[in-house]
């Protein structure tokens, strides 16, 4: 007499059963993934957001910080007058080589970035001026998705001191942030900062 080992019965017993799934349980069991489903995206859907707009507030400073180190270090070391025209949009001065800039927030490629423009008269290539002036700019990659929302310049009364407001815009979420910096014109007493005249042009 032939002896099978005990498992062997039993998988003969699961292969002979007719049981199975019925559709009502098979209903209950969606239902009840579809609920721990919605509410594992409802709990997740708020911290995917937080972390989001951390993510973004992190590269607008960033940006931020890349832009106010370039202002501050182009004013601070500012070698000649300086003056601010009449709405705080733009700033003029002479930099370290002698060269008149114009800094200030100029729309490019549909996003408003930081340029410093040259004046022409200032720029010389041989002994002569430069028939046109030149704009300097960061990369758009630079920005990280991000652009300028406001820059204004405004001088501390009776001091060498400028003081930088610079508002920092993600160009996809519209989320901003805000900085506040005051440099120190360190080579420039009260009396480098022009005031009462017109602006000079970009030429």
């Amino acid at each position: 007499m032939e002896h099978r080992p005990k498992k062997w019965a039993v998988f003969k017993k699961v292969l002979n059963s007719e049981g199975g799934l019925t559709l009502v349980e098979l209903m209950v069991t969606f239902l009840l993934l579809g609920i721990l489903m919605t509410a594992a995206i409802t709990t997740l859907s708020p911290a995917m957001n937080v972390m989001a707009r951390i993510s973004n507030m992190s590269r607008a400073q960033s940006v931020a910080d890349i832009l106010l180190e370039k202002i501050c270090g182009e004013i601070g070391s500012s070698a000649g007058q300086v003056q601010i025209d009449t709405g705080g949009e733009k700033i003029t001065y002479t930099d370290k080589k002698g060269r008149t800039v114009i800094m200030y927030a100029k729309e490019e490629e549909g996003e408003k970035r930081l340029v410093l423009h040259y004046q022409a008269a200032s720029i010389s290539e041989g002994g002569a001026a430069a028939k046109k002036g030149v704009d300097w700019t960061f990369s758009r990659k630079t920005y990280m998705n991000q652009e300028i929302k406001n820059l204004k310049f405004e001088r501390e009364k009776d001091t060498n001191l400028v003081k930088i407001i610079l508002n920092v815009r993600n160009v996809k979420t519209g989320q901003s942030y805000k900085r506040t910096k005051v440099v120190e014109c360190y080579k420039l007493d009260e009396s480098g900062f022009i005031t009462g005249s017109g602006f000079p042009d970009e030429t």
